[in-house]
């Protein structure tokens, strides 16, 4: 949970979200999920690169599509 991130959004202020997201997690220690797609674009910049469910999902597609071959 980010406080105040869910404010940005409803209001609108997507920079702002995003800004909130990866400063918070930047300051979070190990690897980080941004578990909403609403928050994939806040994952540019943050390193080590955060798992994001646009990202995640379109692996797990590759896989099953290789697993199928």
């Amino acid at each position: 949970c980010i406080p105040g991130a869910w404010a940005l959004f409803l209001a609108g202020d997507l920079p702002g979200y995003h800004a909130a997201i990866r400063a918070a997690a930047e300051a979070a220690e190990g690897r980080v999920a941004l578990a909403q797609a609403s928050m994939a674009p806040a994952a540019r910049g943050i390193h080590p690169p955060p798992l994001t469910i646009p990202g995640t999902a379109l692996l797990a597609a590759l896989r099953a599509i290789r697993e199928a071959r």
